[in-house]
């Protein structure tokens, strides 16, 4: 496998958006198990902020992060660099941010017909290599138990549990916190 990761150029970036709604579609039914129209209305706009590629790309202090097979990009995350706490908390819509020495994973999405093929677990180390090639002392995500491979995977790559930086975004969602220090 000729998997290349780097940072995405801004030619990428609608061809990422491309890929990010493909890999999140398959959680729309999954998150969407609520009869509420507010929950309902939360993760169509959570669905809306994760594809939205060229947003997080021209905000302060964030890196996108592409993955590219056989020269067709097949995944991507997103890098809050250190002291991009703020930005991540803000781009959450919550008030609670990681400490300013921490980097923020987000966003991991990988081609859905390429999954379990290491390119989620390869998209995941180089952020965090670059995490601390940048200074950060920890880097930090957020994910939810209905996302099942994410939230398995980070147990593997060896991220703890911090409840006291979870997110809940409406009372029915629960966004756990994962901390690994670099």
């Amino acid at each position: 496998m000729s998997l290349v990761i780097r940072r995405a150029r801004e030619s990428e970036l609608d061809e990422i958006a491309r890929v990010v709604s493909a890999a999140y579609e398959q959680y729309r039914s999954i998150l969407r198990d609520h009869d509420a129209p507010h929950v309902r209305d939360a993760i169509d706009r959570y669905l809306r902020d994760v594809a939205d590629v060229r947003g997080r790309a021209a905000e302060e202090g964030v890196e996108v992060f592409v993955a590219r097979l056989h020269e067709r990009v097949v995944g991507t995350g997103t890098l809050y660099t250190p002291g991009g706490a703020r930005t991540y908390a803000e781009r959450l819509g919550t008030t609670t941010s990681w400490p300013d020495d921490w980097a923020g994973l987000r966003v991991l999405a990988v081609d859905p017909s390429l999954r379990g093929r290491g390119i989620g677990r390869a998209l995941i180390e180089a952020r965090v290599q670059r995490a601390s090639a940048l200074g950060a002392t920890a880097v930090a995500l957020h994910t939810s138990r209905e996302l099942i491979a994410a939230h398995r995977l980070v147990n593997q790559l060896g991220f703890e549990r911090v409840p006291e930086f979870d997110h809940h975004p409406i009372p029915e969602i629960h966004a756990e916190a994962y901390v690994r220090r670099t």
